[in-house]
């Protein structure tokens, strides 16, 4: 079969770059940039052997014998297998695959040649698709307050109702923390919030045990802002010597940016937060006046 996609030959490395390989199975170069041909320099093989594929040996898993995409590498096979079924907790069995790709490169294309048959089916998906996705919207939007355990074994257990599973969307929805993620995945993209993702009440807690630590609040509609720091930290703040510098860190905590200044430390050695904020917006007017107003306390 010969690809579509142009090859590019590289003078100074001596090999062919700017190719894509990936034919939707886990495959791993065996023999790369190998010349096919010696009367032609520019004719090279690369030789790619499939991964073969991960499956849950425990048969009262809902993705029992299912075949899951492999790592490439050794080490994160072997971390895969230590992990288990992401499902069940069981165990899981990595199963080896005869099939081999032969690219061969010329300045005419690139030929792919498909040598043994796979000794498994197409991937399970890690990712839901769309229509898996909008199923778990209405989902979520028909069941809001619904936790993670009670969407995977079809009970609520506020009303002791039987509901739809969310088996039914994927049988990865079994396991309750992908499950939960999920869920929180489904309520960003339909802006609901709940109050187990309040980013207010932790703080509460905290400034509770340790008081000083939350420097200013607001919770208007359009202006939230929680800024905070530690009590000591004006004192490793020399602003008359060192500039400041903000970093900006999107859904750190729920949908809201973390704001973080940091100054050079003399005693540490090394630049420290000093100043933290969450905030709607990236960078308002308030972080800076709260940032400077809190500096000039005693």
């Amino acid at each position: 079969m010969l690809l579509k996609h142009d090859v590019i030959f590289d003078e100074e490395h001596d090999r062919y770059c700017k190719f894509n390989l990936d034919i939707r199975w886990a495959m791993k170069g065996d023999h790369s940039n190998c010349r096919a041909d010696k009367n032609s320099d520019r004719i090279r093989k690369y030789d790619c052997v499939c991964c073969g594929y991960s499956t849950c040996e425990n048969e009262n898993c809902k993705v029992y014998n299912l075949p899951r995409r492999p790592p490439a590498r050794k080490n994160a096979v072997c971390k895969e297998l230590n992990e288990g079924c992401k499902s069940c907790s069981g165990t899981l069995a990595h199963k080896p695959c005869p099939a081999r790709v032969v690219y061969i490169f010329s300045k005419k294309g690139c030929t792919m040649s498909h040598i043994n048959m796979h000794s498994h089916g197409q991937y399970s998906r890690k990712h839901l698709s769309m229509e898996q996705n909008n199923a778990m919207d209405n989902y979520v939007e028909k069941n809001p307050t619904l936790r993670p355990k009670g969407a995977t074994v079809s009970i609520d257990s506020r009303t002791g109702t039987i509901i739809s599973s969310t088996q039914e969307i994927d049988p990865i929805l079994s396991n309750r923390q992908r499950t939960r993620y999920e869920t929180r995945k489904a309520k960003e993209r339909m802006n609901i919030t709940s109050l187990g993702d309040d980013p207010v009440k932790p703080f509460l807690k905290i400034n509770n045990a340790y008081p000083g630590y939350l420097t200013a609040a607001s919770v208007l509609p359009d202006l939230v802002l929680i800024s905070f720091w530690g009590p000591s930290m004006p004192s490793c703040a020399r602003i008359s010597m060192f500039s400041i510098a903000t970093d900006v860190t999107y859904k750190a905590v729920g949908s809201y940016y973390l704001c973080s200044s940091l100054i050079y430390s003399v005693e540490s050695r090394r630049h420290v937060v000093i100043f933290q904020a969450l905030n709607r917006s990236i960078i308002s007017a308030l972080f800076y006046n709260t940032l400077f107003s809190s500096k000039r306390k005693p």
